[in-house]
């Protein structure tokens, strides 16, 4: 299945290892820095075709937003997008299972469904 974006949430990473690693993973074209309802938020165009990726620093305690506007991305879902962030930053990665709504936990290569 297509899903028409993908967004995870990344325990504190400085913003520079997150933006390496998207940069790394989709390529960055443009990047605005703005501020949102107190909060920072990057705002990127992203791969080719270009797209739209949001980074919302700290919006869930000590979890950042990361969203990215396509289907046309390296991974399949919102978990192997987690996957990849955690192992790749050595962090915890939260998302939600498309297919249960279920919330999942991703940290050392490990997946568990938590409360959230």
């Amino acid at each position: 299945m297509i899903y028409p974006d993908i967004e995870i949430y990344v325990k504190e990473q400085p913003t520079e290892d997150v933006l390496s690693w998207i940069k790394e993973r989709v390529g960055i074209t443009a990047q605005e820095e703005l501020r949102r309802d107190g909060k920072r938020v990057f705002d990127l165009t992203v791969g080719d075709p270009a797209y739209q990726c949001l980074i919302i620093c700290r919006v869930n305690g000590d979890f950042s937003s990361i969203w990215f506007n396509s289907t046309r991305l390296p991974w399949t879902s919102d978990v192997d997008c987690a996957v990849d962030c955690a192992t790749a930053l050595d962090t915890e990665v939260r998302c939600q299972d498309p297919d249960s709504e279920a919330w999942i936990r991703v940290r050392d290569q490990q997946q568990s469904t938590i409360d959230w």
